[in-house]
């Protein structure tokens, strides 16, 4: 039904030759592709977007469209280019001292450059993130951040930390109702998987149920304390 219905505006608005519009269409029909996991349809509706809205003028709408195209091909595994795209947005959002589009963006920017296998990068990034995401108390953020933190902590840290924050990630998601971004729109791996893997079940389930048990306050403390290099 949604398809259909993104489809027609699509077809409306190609009609009118507004070239707003037409990226307003392209734009919203690439995120039915998100749903599809079609990878190649997203990125081919969202350049299309980023390049109306571009001709228009309408940096608003490019920096959209970019950070669309960005998990495009983020999900196809251009790692360079998706970090290269959405460096562009986060000196947009500098330069226009959107401070939570910066934590946001600097989030991504920390899956990308773990994706590259520079752990030390993606944790610098991510802990900016998370100081931000604490100070606004952003259950989504928070979310985002601390699962995020804590993928990179139980693959390249304290693994002990990263399954506690997990474990508060989980409980921020189920209390709040917000979304696991890392693992559920960057393909990431679930940080419970990793912490099994590193531990064993039994061993993580303690782990993630003590950090669930903690407030999100002390867990945040704790893990923007942490360092990386494996105990």
């Amino acid at each position: 039904g949604a398809r259909v219905a993104y489809e027609e505006r699509l077809s409306m608005a190609l009609a009118t030759d507004d070239k707003v519009l037409m990226a307003d269409a392209h734009y919203d029909i690439g995120f039915l592709s998100v749903v599809d996991k079609n990878e190649a349809l997203l990125r081919e509706h969202e350049q299309i977007a980023l390049d109306l809205y571009l001709v228009a003028g309408r940096e608003d709408g490019a920096i959209r469209a970019r950070q669309a195209l960005v998990l495009a091909v983020f999900l196809a595994g251009e790692y360079a280019t998706a970090r290269d795209l959405e460096a562009e947005n986060l000196a947009a959002f500098r330069r226009t001292g959107s401070h939570f589009q910066i934590a946001d963006s600097m989030t991504l920017l920390s899956a990308v450059e773990w994706r590259m296998g520079d752990a030390a990068v993606s944790w610098a990034r991510i802990v900016d993130a998370l100081r931000f995401f604490t100070s606004v108390d952003s259950a989504s953020g928070l979310a985002r951040g601390l699962g995020m933190a804590a993928i990179v902590l139980l693959s390249d840290g304290d693994a002990e930390i990263g399954a506690r924050a997990a474990g508060a990630t989980y409980r921020l998601v189920r209390e709040k109702g917000v979304m696991l971004a890392p693992v559920k729109v960057l393909h990431l791996p679930d940080p419970a998987d990793l912490a099994v893997a590193r531990f064993g079940a039994e061993r993580a389930g303690a782990l993630m149920a003590a950090g669930a048990e903690t407030p999100i306050a002390d867990v945040v403390a704790e893990v923007l304390a942490a360092s990386l290099g494996r105990d």
